[in-house]
């Protein structure tokens, strides 16, 4: 498969975007400081900490600008299970663009140029060319690592599903007797005429899209979809009792018990159901308890 294709993991936590782009200013300000590009060679030496501090700042004030408001106006263009590496180039790009433009009006006013389009095109040239190739290099570091990383990871993940599953069969039925669990659960709506009953056995997963549910469950080996209104916390509520769910992802839901295997790729872990190609993605938030969860089986 194309490698531009390829899943990448997208920084959409607050303290991470305001730590990276924090350390990319202070990346950045000791390359202009020891290069001092943009004319500020020619500037009088006690005057040139400031001016170099000024265009770090500028580049924390831009990409966080982007990192955080963009994606909030935005939320359906960042979504992370759809995120690929040829969007995080794009993105980076973008960053860069919006980053030479303010340095260009920094620099315009500190009197490094005129305005005029051809100084323009030459700030936003100097920019690219300082940031393309380090961009291009981190970008494809970071995936070979976290896909080498995650691939390994999801072995042992696998090994783990193996033995839950042989612990699974010889333990559910003693277990659902000793804590007086019945097999056969209503997952409520709040359209009452919506309620669905079902074995707890046929359920797969249960995907949140706002206040609906659409639950994905077998019958007769087929596999059938309904659409439930109420939200994930309920459900999750109701279902608190069976060992077996677990709430993988803010918008996920998942039995364990027909679980098949894990897979995993440089965004993370995915779960992979039994006769099916569903994949339900597991929130890098959700990976310690559910290793837990394996080891309380061993």
């Amino acid at each position: 498969m194309n490698l531009l294709q390829q899943p990448f993991p997208l920084q959409k936590d607050r303290k991470t975007q305001i730590i990276s782009t924090t350390l990319l200013s202070i990346g950045i300000f000791f390359i202009l400081f020891v290069f001092q590009p943009f004319g500020i060679s020619l500037l009088p030496a006690p005057t040139i900490f400031p001016v170099v501090l000024g265009y770090a700042i500028l580049c924390f004030l831009v990409v966080i600008f982007n990192r955080l408001p963009l994606m909030g106006f935005f939320p359906k263009l960042f979504e992370e299970t759809n995120w690929k590496v040829y969007k995080e180039i794009i993105w980076y790009c973008y960053n860069i663009f919006s980053v030479g433009i303010a340095n260009f009006l920094y620099s315009y006013w500190l009197g490094f140029f005129s305005l005029h389009v051809d100084n323009i095109l030459r700030m936003l040239f100097i920019t690219f060319l300082v940031a393309i190739l380090p961009m291009i290099i981190l970008i494809f570091i970071r995936y070979n690592y976290l896909l080498n990383r995650n691939l390994k990871h999801a072995i042992a993940f696998n090994q783990a599903f193996q033995h839950y599953h042989k612990q699974h069969e010889l333990s559910s039925v003693q277990e659902t007797s000793t804590q007086n669990l019945p097999t056969q659960v209503i997952l409520n709506s709040e359209e009452k005429s919506g309620n669905l009953s079902l074995d707890i056995s046929q359920l797969l997963y249960i995907e949140a899209d706002d206040n609906y549910l659409e639950v994905v469950y077998t019958q007769e080996g087929k596999i059938q979809k309904s659409i439930l209104r109420n939200t994930l916390k309920n459900m999750e509520s109701t279902l608190l009792a069976y060992e077996e769910i677990f709430r993988c992802h803010r918008s996920y839901l998942v039995n364990l018990q027909n679980v098949e295997e894990i897979t995993g790729n440089s965004q993370g872990y995915r779960l992979v159901f039994k006769n099916t190609d569903f994949q339900v993605p597991v929130a890098r938030s959700a990976v310690k308890e559910l290793k837990e969860k394996m080891q309380q089986q061993k």
